[in-house]
């Protein structure tokens, strides 16, 4: 769902080059909310998982370190 400027939800989940998701692999699902401040917008992510196993898979997978990059790259890019 999405909210123009507000937020939206999404599901994540693993698939190959044809887009058929892997079912032995998590599935996440992410809400993403835009809080504008004046210039400033904070992104406020919330990921969910169906079970503390499946979370601590995706850790494993380095989730929080590509997820950390991914939000380094965007600052960077903002600030150009």
């Amino acid at each position: 769902m999405i909210v123009p400027l507000a937020s939206f939800t999404a599901i994540d989940c693993f698939c190959d080059e044809k887009g058929v998701i892997n079912a032995d692999l998590p599935t996440s699902h992410w809400d993403l909310q835009f809080d504008i401040e004046g210039e400033v917008t904070k992104i406020i992510v919330t990921t969910t998982y169906a079970s503390e196993k499946d979370l601590q898979t995706v850790i494993e997978m380095g989730m929080k370190e590509g997820f950390n990059q991914g939000l380094d790259q965007l600052e960077e890019l903002l600030k150009a």
